[in-house]
């Protein structure tokens, strides 16, 4: 008695693992929201409670991955519809191609609950690990997907995902009506829907890929075009340098008479009238550029350079400190790209609204970290609601999404070797962002 109550228990577990897990986990390598506790009631509620009872079946799968997208991921319509669709297609078209070839060749409506449900646990385990396989091979990037200039391509596979999702139901409910005589075809139904699916995701990595291939081209034509802007800046800069130099060198010699002299009078003159004149002269000048050649990451560069330029052409004041060199750091170059531009973003896109513009970036290291910290004017009643500034969807700035510094947030969390600090005072914001360096 009590190794068949034992049994019955595992199987319990078997059929947990088959029926939850599975369909939890190929959603988690889209979003790790999935695998949360309180999503797992709700995916209860929804596949075993309602749908059940109104008998339609693997909709409910559909409609929990949808719910899921749309209200805890805050995706809009169409993208949470896609990935709804996406996450379904992936697992359930190799799930009902292994079940159908496994059951085909095995029947066992006999077998005891324990080994029936461990058969079924192990083809849906196997199931999902082919339809992991195939998402990794895909590569889903969901800043790809979530572009405006991906949106035709995200309409026609959304399309294709729609019937094909149809087709899956059509099969299912022939399969309830006509089982008998479904069963000759159910293998060949089954193979010929995964196919098709496999097909439509290589369409959707060869757009990404192309799409990839463009945008770095893209990024490649204008970072060149920008290092040829910053060339011709920094000869400019040097050009006013040499002629700094003779200046200097002309004071200086002007200077000598009148010490021989000992003229108190003249040397406060020329003190006064020449050096000091020149001191500020070269204070109110931008020497940014030349604080690069001590920055080693191509991410910090690339980016200071950028909005060093972006200054220059909106004209409004940016001050670049880097007083040593910068060593790499462990952030990965794409993500620190994407920090730095949401920082330095918010800093241009707040100061403008300023009647003082102004933006200071500090670089420092300290230990093992790389501090750069992002100090920009701010218009305060914009900023009434500070504690707000972290919610998705919240913007001090008309017609924005507020996704910024949610984003940012985001890869705080996930990056270990990344840290962050923010300073709001009367009139300045300042990010602190520290990069833990490469050993």
């Amino acid at each position: 008695m009590a190794l068949e109550f034992i049994s019955e228990f595992i199987a319990v577990i078997f059929i947990i693992i088959s029926y939850f897990y599975t369909r939890l986990k190929i959603a988690n390598a889209i979003n790790p929201i999935f695998l949360k506790k309180k999503l797992n009631w709700l995916y209860i509620c929804i596949c075993y409670i309602g749908i059940p009872f109104i008998h339609i079946g693997p909709i409910g799968y559909l409609v929990f991955y949808y719910i899921v997208f749309r209200y805890q991921v805050k995706k809009e319509s169409r993208y949470a519809l896609f990935y709804s669709l996406y996450a379904f297609l992936a697992y359930e078209s190799v799930y009902y191609f292994f079940i159908s070839l496994a059951y085909r060749f095995v029947d066992s409506s006999q077998w005891i609950m324990f080994y029936r449900e461990g058969l079924y646990m192990l083809i849906c385990l196997l199931a999902l690990a082919v339809a992991l396989a195939i998402h990794h091979l895909i590569g889903l990037n969901q800043k790809i997907i979530e572009s405006e200039e991906f949106l035709p391509i995200i309409k026609k596979t959304t399309d294709y995902f729609i019937g094909l999702v149809g087709i899956r139901f059509l099969s299912i409910f022939a399969y309830q009506v006509f089982r008998n005589e479904y069963l000759e075809i159910k293998v060949t139904a089954s193979l010929s829907i995964f196919i098709v699916t496999l097909l439509v995701m290589l369409y959707l990595r060869d757009q990404q890929l192309k799409y990839a291939h463009k945008e770095a081209m893209q990024q490649k034509e204008q970072e060149l075009m920008q290092y040829n802007r910053l060339i011709d800046e920094l000869e400019i800069v040097y050009d006013e340098i040499r002629g700094f130099r003779h200046d200097y060198a002309g004071i200086i010699r002007s200077l000598e008479p009148a010490i021989r002299r000992n003229n108190m009078e003249e040397i406060s003159q020329i003190y006064k009238e020449a050096l000091c004149q020149m001191n500020y002269d070269i204070s109110q000048k931008d020497y940014s550029g030349f604080e690069l050649s001590y920055i080693k990451n191509v991410g910090f560069r690339n980016i200071f350079s950028q909005k060093i330029l972006q200054a220059k052409d909106e004209k409004i004041p940016f001050k670049l400190e880097v007083t040593e060199c910068i060593p790499e750091v462990e952030v990965p170059l794409l993500a620190t790209i994407r920090i730095l531009t949401i920082v330095l973003d918010n800093a241009f896109e707040a100061t403008v609204m300023t009647n003082n513009p102004s933006i200071v970036v500090g670089v420092v290291v300290e230990n093992d970290r790389v501090i750069v910290s992002v100090k920009n004017t701010y218009d305060s009643s914009t900023m009434q609601k500070r504690y707000k500034i972290w919610e998705k969807g919240y913007s001090t700035k008309i017609g924005h999404k507020g996704l910024g510094l949610v984003n940012l947030q985001q890869l705080v969390w996930e990056l270990d070797s990344l840290g962050l600090k923010t300073e709001i005072n009367q009139n300045t914001f300042t990010q602190i962002i520290s990069f833990r360096t490469k050993e």
